[in-house]
């Protein structure tokens, strides 16, 4: 799914991909959609913030109109990983599993969350796209990337994101100031 986000201080959108958790609920990388938002869009339908986690730089979106879910696993199935991507796969190796600390951008903390490491890298745009093993299941969700590799962090990151209680005082799509 196609996750864009249109900043309040600026025209140009931010694009990323989003997965389908449960009925009506996407998850994305959180640096997409993290700033006070004049639109909020998963596949072109508008959305809204739910939930938004720094330290693991994921975030819950409300979005009717998906549906469906996806089986979060901790161990990999048969056959090699995937990134997916709208419209294609991108097969990778998943090189490391563990914790990585990050200097974030958006609250200015150090955290560390869990991630998979994987290559070959993905592409600018493909933060929010799951990581998937072989089976279809979700290993995590793509995070960082650079040329020769990326993360994606954990289901187990995830889990505790989605059953978290809900982010308070998020700004809806179109509540940009002045």
């Amino acid at each position: 799914m196609t996750v864009a986000a249109q900043p309040c201080t600026t025209p140009n959108r931010a694009t990323g991909v989003g997965v389908v958790v449960g009925d009506g609920l996407v998850a994305t990388a959180a640096h997409t959609v993290d700033e006070p938002l004049r639109l909020l869009t998963v596949d072109g339908a508008p959305a809204r913030l739910l939930a938004l986690d720094a330290r693991t730089d994921l975030a819950v979106l409300a979005a009717p109109q998906a549906r469906g879910t996806v089986e979060l696993t901790t161990a990999a199935g048969s056959g090699p990983a995937v990134v997916a991507l709208v419209g294609s796969e991108l097969p990778v190796q998943i090189t490391s599993t563990g914790p990585l600390v990050v200097n974030d951008v958006t609250d200015g903390e150090r955290h560390r969350r869990d991630v998979h490491q994987f290559a070959p890298g993905v592409d600018a745009g493909s933060s929010g796209a799951p990581l998937l093993d072989g089976d279809g299941r979700l290993l995590g969700i793509v995070v960082l990337d650079a040329a020769d590799e990326a993360y994606a962090v954990t289901a187990t990151e995830l889990r505790a994101v989605l059953s978290a209680p809900r982010s308070e005082g998020l700004p809806a799509p179109g509540d940009c100031p002045g």
